[in-house]
């Protein structure tokens, strides 16, 4: 690490895990508080530091992101001051430039707990670097189906289409506009981003409006909404009018090429090696490389042994080679290390040296989780992986269970007598912690029920995400669909597992009730072949339901009826006692 660094640099932490945003201001590096880290100006600036443990090693990725108003001098100075860092760093860190609007995937993932990127008008040079705290009325755009980016738009009734989600931010009041074919990760997010602005501010109001129903909102909301967006002079695009949400302008990747970087005689040359496939030993450790994937992106590649000035000159190399190519301003352009290459670069060659397996293959929720391994006796599997990965146990089920239930988009909790109990018509997270080595590990569960709603299913995801999040990554995520419940989690409610058809009501509740339950005559199909993987699930109430295979529990208004079948397990008759006593009434064996 340089001697004469950056004062800004001061800020990072040595060998740790960190995230860090600075702006450029007045070409000079300054802090950016974290309360705006997802809010970036489009007329300046900015270098991302992440510093993330990954096994046990340092992965660390530096961004400077360019505002497509971003004056020249400040664009030099952020790509500047970023190899800066990068030396600083020891040369360790994987270097990206970024465009407004178009982003790479990781930076954007940085920002999917605070409901994405928020692009805001001006810049420092015009004093909005602290427009949070001094709140200004305007109108938000939320768009994205997978990639949510949140941006400030002229506050108009033009502006508005039935693709997207709009907010209306008033300060203490917050409008969420829906459109009519809006997608449910926009309508999580702009809720989400809705209740983040709250919150800053220490309270206020949020009010949803579907596109269509403006005049259904209360008289006082509606009179508020009138002064700022008249509902009489209402005009609203189509959904395609306002543009899809995946770019229509992916252009087709070119034909992959790689070019050696020299600095041979004392002068940097660029010369083309070969077209593709490419291979990992087409590159050298003693030099450094392009490659050229077209307007797709642009990738530089500095060898261990690679000169000095090769590696400073890198990236500048690599834009003036964007220049020369005639590509687009918004052209990605990354920098990696030799040995620390992400995926995404692996995956432009053809062949690539695998590594060893890791056991972290099980997807679930967007994420890559780590496998679900170990059978029922866990000292047993835990020295045996084939049996573990077969069987998909980590433990008998005997850990720590928290329970929640999605409503309303957040995470109600679950009563301890009523864990156990789960309602098709919604959705769950449940927390498993167990000891392995005398030490706490964690599988988060999100179980969707068939009838749930698209916007729970996404919020259940959502939240298992910001829960992992919480505990700093260490949990596993497992997402869980009704009826193909995983071994493991039926055995962490001990065979006493019941899945109601209804909504999120129970049985106590009444029959007048707006929620949907079992009402007061319902049947359960008992079914398992142990204890540990013994269910109950709701059924028609009629004879047709019934086979001899099960056992079927039978509630009335005054009675439980118990009725097994000749090939049921004894265990699955045990675990039908356990359902009756969910009830007080008088209980018969059939």
């Amino acid at each position: 690490m340089g001697v004469d660094a950056e004062p800004a640099w001061k800020a990072i932490p040595k060998g740790k895990p960190c995230f860090i945003i600075w702006r450029i201001e007045k070409l000079k590096v300054v802090p950016v508080p974290k309360e705006q880290y997802s809010s970036f100006y489009s007329g300046d600036s900015y270098i991302l530091l992440s510093v993330q443990d990954v096994k046990g090693s340092l992965d660390m990725h530096v961004h400077f992101w360019l505002g497509k108003e971003s004056s020249q001098d400040e664009e030099g100075v952020a790509a500047y001051k970023s190899v800066e860092l990068d030396d600083y760093l020891g040369g360790a860190p994987v270097q990206h430039r970024e465009v407004q609007h178009y982003e790479s995937t990781r930076f954007m993932d940085y920002f999917k707990s605070k409901g994405g990127i928020k692009y805001m008008t001006g810049g420092v040079a015009s004093g909005f670097n602290h427009v949070e705290k001094v709140v200004t009325m305007r109108l938000l755009h939320v768009k994205g189906r997978h990639q949510v980016r949140c941006e400030e738009v002229e506050k108009s009734w033009n502006s508005f289409n039935d693709g997207d989600v709009f907010i209306l931010d008033l300060g203490n009041v917050q409008f969420v506009w829906m459109g009519k074919e809006s997608s449910r990760t926009e309508r999580m997010k702009g809720m989400e981003l809705a209740r983040s602005l709250r919150d800053e501010r220490g309270g206020g109001d949020i009010i949803t409006v579907d596109s269509g129903e403006e005049n259904k909102l209360l008289e006082a909301e509606l009179n508020v909404w009138n002064k700022h967006l008249r509902v009489s002079e209402r005009r609203v695009k189509s959904a395609a009018e306002g543009g899809v949400d995946e770019k229509v302008e992916r252009m087709k990747s070119a034909e992959i090429k790689l070019f050696l970087v020299s600095d041979e005689g004392g002068t940097l040359k660029i010369e083309e090696v070969k077209a593709g496939p490419l291979k990992k030993s087409d590159l050298s450790s003693e030099d450094s490389y392009i490659i050229d994937n077209g307007e797709a992106g642009v990738w530089v590649w500095n060898g261990k042994r690679a000169s000095k000035q090769e590696r400073s000159e890198a990236m500048r190399n690599a834009v003036g080679f964007c220049k020369k190519k005639g590509y687009s301003n918004k052209t990605r352009v990354t920098k990696v290390a030799d040995g620390g290459e992400p995926t995404e670069f692996k995956n432009l060659f053809k062949s690539w040296p695998v590594p060893q397996a890791s056991g972290k293959a099980y997807i679930a929720g967007g994420k890559i989780a780590k496998t679900v391994q170990t059978k029922f006796d866990a000292s047993t599997l835990h020295g045996n992986q084939a049996l573990a990965a077969e069987t998909q146990m980590v433990d008998d089920g005997s850990g720590t269970t928290q329970v929640w239930r999605i409503v309303d988009f957040d995470m109600v909790p679950v009563e301890r007598n009523q864990i156990g109990q789960f309602f098709g018509g919604d959705c769950y997270i449940v927390l498993y912690t167990y000891l392995l080595n005398n030490k706490e590990r964690y599988i988060i569960y999100y179980w969707q029920g068939s009838k749930a709603t698209v916007d729970e299913k996404g919020a259940s995801a959502l939240h298992a995400v910001q829960l992992d999040d919480k505990y700093g990554g260490a949990p596993v995520q497992v997402r869980v669909v009704q009826g193909k419940e995983p071994p493991h989690f039926m055995a962490i409610f001990g065979g006493k597992m019941i899945i109601y058809s209804g909504g999120k009501a129970g049985w106590t509740q009444s029959q007048h009730s707006n929620d949907e339950g079992p009402g007061e005559r319902y049947m359960l199909q008992v079914r398992g072949a142990s204890a540990l993987n013994t269910k109950a699930v709701q059924v028609p109430c009629r004879a047709a339901s019934l086979n001899s295979n099960d056992v079927f529990v039978l509630f009335t208004k005054s009675k439980v009826y118990i009725w097994c079948g000749k090939g049921s397990t004894g265990d699955e008759r045990e675990m039908a006692k356990l359902v009756a006593q969910h009830s007080p009434r008088f209980v018969l064996f059939l």
